[in-house]
């Protein structure tokens, strides 16, 4: 899978939020997963803009263009999930919904830390290594087995995105835990396992991709 560098709204000024007035953002690190789901093995991205802790999933890069009609899904640490997308007429067209799994706030994780840890992420060019931690989480019917990484953003709207009522298509990770139920905002999944299936973190990249919020009303 290439790296995407795509430039979509270059000379618009950069800002950090969503909002009245605003008219872009910029994602600034990608994060590509490898995964197993029901015997099928793939590969899926989603970017970041870290120091707001704004996320994006690509109709292409994210679900590999299975999707019709939207273009953009943003995910937002007030729980907001702004989707965009283009009718077949060729109109811009948004819509806002709400998780309230996002506003979750734990303070410690739910779980026992073991002695194992492991890196994730392939060092090239200088690309940022994540250390993973492994711990068993106790989600109830039993402990869960998943490696942990601790960073600076919040990964809330990541992980508990396949939770949110209001939206139809979903990532092949992070959807038999709400992880936001167990583990503080700044620690992302880096691995997690069921039965067969897998996902982990392969690789985190610099990139640049610009997202022109004005065009879609």
């Amino acid at each position: 899978m290439r790296i995407k560098y795509p430039i979509l709204a270059l000379y618009f000024m950069f800002t950090y939020m969503i909002g009245k007035g605003q008219k872009n953002i910029n994602f600034t690190q990608q994060l590509t997963f490898e995964y197993q789901k029901d015997g099928q093995k793939g590969e899926f991205s989603v970017f970041l803009e870290p120091k707001t802790s704004t996320w994006l999933l690509e109709k292409n890069e994210t679900f590999a263009g299975k999707i019709d009609d939207i273009d953009y899904w943003i995910l937002q640490p007030d729980g907001k999930i702004t989707i965009l997308g283009t009718t077949e007429n060729g109109k811009k067209i948004k819509f806002i919904y709400k998780n309230s799994l996002v506003l979750k706030s734990k303070t410690e994780i739910s779980g026992k830390k073991t002695k194992n840890s492991k890196f994730f992420g392939k060092n090239n060019y200088g690309w940022q290594t994540l250390q993973g931690e492994q711990y068993l989480l106790d989600v109830g019917k039993g402990a869960s087995n998943i490696y942990l990484s601790k960073v600076s953003f919040d990964c809330r709207p990541l992980l508990a995105y396949n939770f949110s009522l209001d939206v139809e298509n979903y990532l092949p990770a992070f959807y038999s835990i709400d992880y936001p139920s167990f583990i503080p905002k700044n620690y992302l999944v880096v691995e997690e396992t069921n039965k067969s299936d897998y996902c982990r973190l392969k690789f985190i990249s610099p990139t640049e991709y610009s997202i022109d919020l004005g065009s879609y009303k």
